[in-house]
Parts: structure tokens; C-alpha cells; sequence
């Protein structure tokens, strides 16, 4: 049986080897901002890290305004250069991973014996203004929105949130050179029709219907153009271009149009980084290379044709796809696949996530893509059993030789001692079941099915799917 996944891991292990050969990742231990592990981090922490800089040499802090629910919003300023660059990042809230990697950037930026001769280069030709986490009511929530339940970057012309103001009196007032515009994507796009995430995508926004290209534009597709070829170093045919159709009450299309050179970044997924911390630390390399090569002027050696042979951003990538499975129902056999995405949910406390997995399609998905794929030719579909006692539901009680065993026999189906079970504890092999609960094994569109899969001449169970996992029991 073919095992697309092991080859893609193999590739995914190969690129990080590469990436670690950039000088960013050399030091990012030392500069890797400890109190922020995932992607929860909430106003308060960041306001402390960001106020924390007003004590580093050559760093100006700034309370440049506030959001709706009153909390503070800053700008953090650094260099004495002639180029001037902006950044800002989480106008989503629920979009933090170039706020993580600015986090880091700050501390490297403490670090006086990390890069003298680097931050002499910037310092000198640059001046930095960044504002991390531009909407954090939003972030306060994970939720994309503003508190008034607004897509802040649809307000652009309005200008009817204190949020969207602080970011207009920036760009008039300081008239920057280069803007960055710091967001995350879905994980479920693909870099073109190839069966790898887009793991980064650009875009150089538009600044009319008809999508002309001034200089402006030319020298933010230019920088695109260093960036990705930076990025296929570390992730070969994982970056993206987004859609440039244009959107006129969009930020970074009018920001364009308002003269500044601006850089849609969207952090897509990748294989294993649910958390994006490894996306995180590929991105503060990202921006280093960024700052150096406006610096330095190298982005004029890269052209229109480096830009646009980016694969564009291609959505309907799944987290699993089961390929070419028999499926005993309707009186037949039927050879199906079955694709699922785990879908994400976030704690009522905004501070962590689940998932619950869901068959996003089935029937013939031989031009689906997604991160794990198994061939299951010769594997039918097998209803699982009910343990006959009621267990304390845990993720890791499966472990336990008497649970193992079970499952192994076909036992996947056990009730909880209490009524109601987390959807957290069914991110296990087990599916957690309140006693006697009427349960449909069977795929179904959107269902979250758990079952088996019997080897068709051996007889043997050699996988368990669940909560839109695959697990391999002869690895156990």
C-alpha cells in the first residue's frame, strides 16, 4: 500500500534541515519570546512585552490609540533611516502568528551582542514603525472580528472604528515607504493544484478594478519576488499568491493607492504545526531578510516573472483522505474515498483549541489534495464494538493495556461515567459515548464517523478512524 504521508513527512523533515541553515535560525533560541508558547496570547501579555521596550536603546514606544473596548494600541519605533516601513498585525484577532514573530523580533532587539553589524545596517537605512495586534478586542475573543463584530479591514473608508483611525493617521502621517500587512490564512489552502499547503502566500494588493501597476506596486512585488525565493529554500512548494482582485474598502488595496508599497503576508498550515510556532519562526527569519533587503535595495534585482510564477492560493485542501475504500452498503460494494478536516474549535476562555473531525466529501476524490493520504485498496469499512463497562473518559486511558486490547478488538466505543463527554476527550482512538447512545458508524457528508478498517484477505483490523484520525495499530 502506498503511503503518501510517509513521503510527504520525509519532505517536510528535509526542508526544516534546510531552514536551519539561515543565520535567523542560529540565534532564534536566544531570542525566542518565552511567554508565548501558542497562539492565545491576549492583550495584556503583549501590552507588557511591548511596554518592556521602552528601556532598549534606540527603541521609541508609543500609545498611538485605543480599540472600542478601551484597550491600548502602540507603535513601536526603531532605526534613524530614510526609508520608512510600517507593520501591523492581528486585524484579525483570531490571526496572531506575525504577532508571535514580532514578539521574537523585540527580544532580538534586547539581545545587544546578537548581529551588531546587522542592526547597524538596518538602523542606519531604515526606520521601523510596527504595531502589533491592531484589533485586540478581537484577539481578547480569538474571533476575527472587532468587538462590534466588524471586519476591520473593511474600514478602510469609513473609518468608523478607533482601530481602523489609528491606522489611517499612521500611514498619512508618516507616508511610509514599505507596508506590511501581517494576517493569517486558512490551512486549507494549497500552493497551486499541488498536494503541499501554502504554508506562506503574498500579495501585492491592487489599487484599482483594473489592477494597473504603478512603482509602487512594482517594488512590493519586486520584495515578494527575494522573499519567495528565500522561502523555497525552507519550503519548497509551499508559497502562494493570493487573489489580487480589488477590494475598495480594503486596507492594503488602499493603502497602495495612497502610495506605499505594500506586502499582504498570510500564514497558511503546515504539516505537524497545528500551533504555527514553526511557522512563527520561519517568519521572524522572513522578516529580517525583509528589512535587509530593503536596506539594501536587493529586491530591484528581482522582477515581474518572479512575482507572478508564484502558484495562486488554490482552496479544498483536506487534513485526511482515505483513498479507494470498500464501503458495504445499499445492498453493494462501493469504492469511495473519504476526505476529513478537523475542524477547529476554540475553549470558551479563548485560550485553547479543539477539533472535531468531519467527512468534508466522499465518492471519487481523485483530484482531491490534503496533508495525510492513504491509499486503502484491499481495506473495507467495519463497525465498531461497545465496551461493555463505563469508563472515566481520559485521552490517555487507551494506553492502558485493557484499553489497547480492546481496541484492537474491535472494541472503539465506550461509555462514559458521566452523561456528557468534552469534545477534548475524543482526541484519542477511543470515541467517549454516554451508555447505550444510539451511534452511526457509517460515512456520512459532514458526519463525524468512527470505524474500522479490515484488511479484505487477511481479515485483520489494521486501522482505526476517529474524530477524523487515522490510527495504524500495528505500530501501537
Amino acid at each position: 500500500m502506498m503511503r503518501i504521508l510517509f513521503f510527504f513527512l520525509s519532505l517536510c523533515c528535509t526542508i526544516w534541515v534546510n531552514a536551519q541553515s539561515h543565520w535567523a535560525f542560529e540565534i532564534y533560541d536566544k531570542v525566542k519570546e518565552k511567554r508565548i508558547t501558542d497562539r492565545f496570547s491576549k492583550h495584556e501579555l503583549i501590552e507588557e512585552i511591548v511596554t518592556e521596550m521602552k528601556a532598549v536603546n534606540g527603541v521609541e514606544v508609543e500609545k498611538v490609540g485605543h480599540s472600542l473596548e478601551k484597550r491600548d494600541i502602540y507603535c513601536l519605533k526603531w532605526g534613524h533611516g530614510p526609508k520608512k516601513v510600517l507593520l501591523w498585525s492581528q486585524m484579525h484577532g483570531d490571526e496572531p502568528t506575525a504577532t508571535m514573530a514580532l514578539m521574537d523580533f523585540f527580544q532580538f532587539l534586547k539581545a545587544k551582542d546578537l548581529a551588531p553589524d546587522y542592526k547597524e545596517k538596518i538602523q542606519s537605512e531604515l526606520t521601523l514603525y510596527i504595531v502589533p495586534m491592531l484589533n485586540p478586542d478581537g484577539a481578547e475573543r480569538f474571533k476575527r472580528r472587532t468587538a462590534a463584530g466588524v471586519d476591520l479591514n473593511r474600514d478602510a473608508l469609513r473609518l468608523q472604528h478607533p482601530e481602523a483611525i489609528v491606522l489611517k493617521h499612521l500611514v498619512d502621517s508618516l507616508q511610509p515607504d514599505f507596508g506590511f500587512n501581517l494576517h493569517d490564512q486558512s490551512v486549507y489552502y494549497s500552493a497551486g493544484e499541488s498536494n503541499l499547503p501554502a504554508t506562506f502566500s503574498f500579495l501585492a494588493p491592487a489599487f484599482n478594478v483594473s489592477k494597473d501597476i504603478n512603482g509602487d506596486r512594482t517594488q512590493a512585488m519586486q520584495l515578494i519576488g527575494s522573499m519567495n525565493d528565500l522561502l523555497q529554500e525552507w519550503i519548497p512548494g509551499q508559497v502562494g499568491r493570493y487573489d489580487d482582485t480589488f477590494e475598495p474598502r480594503a486596507f492594503g488595496d488602499n493603502i497602495t493607492k495612497w502610495g506605499t508599497a505594500t506586502i499582504l503576508i498570510e500564514c497558511g498550515g503546515l504539516s505537524g504545526d497545528s500551533e504555527k510556532q514553526e511557522i512563527r519562526k520561519m517568519h521572524f527569519g522572513l522578516l529580517l531578510h525583509a528589512f535587509e533587503c530593503i536596506a539594501e535595495g536587493c529586491y530591484s534585482a528581482f522582477g515581474m516573472m518572479d512575482y507572478s510564477s508564484i502558484p495562486p492560493n488554490q482552496g479544498g485542501m483536506h487534513d485526511l483522505l482515505l483513498e479507494n475504500v470498500t464501503w458495504s452498503a445499499f445492498d453493494r460494494n462501493l469504492l469511495v474515498d473519504i476526505a476529513f478536516r478537523r475542524q477547529e474549535y476554540i475553549a470558551s476562555n479563548a485560550e485553547s483549541a479543539g477539533y472535531v473531525g468531519r467527512i468534508t466529501d466522499l465518492g471519487d476524490l481523485s483530484t482531491a489534495r490534503a496533508y495525510e493520504t492513504y491509499d486503502m485498496e484491499n481495506y473495507e469499512i467495519v463497525a465498531p464494538e461497545e465496551w461493555a463497562k463505563k469508563s472515566t473518559a481520559s485521552n490517555s486511558i487507551w494506553q492502558q493495556e485493557e484499553y489497547r486490547e480492546a481496541l484492537e478488538k474491535g472494541f472503539a466505543l465506550f461509555p462514559s461515567k458521566k452523561n456528557k463527554v468534552p469534545q477534548k476527550k475524543q482526541e484519542s482512538p477511543i470515541r467517549w459515548i454516554k451508555k447505550g447512545e444510539r451511534y452511526d458508524w457509517q460515512p456520512s457528508y459532514y458526519g463525524n464517523p468512527t470505524f474500522y478498517l479490515k484488511h479484505t484477505s487477511s481479515g485483520e483490523l489494521h486501522y482505526l478512524v476517529n474524530n477524523g484520525q487515522i490510527y495504524d495499530m500495528r505500530k501501537w
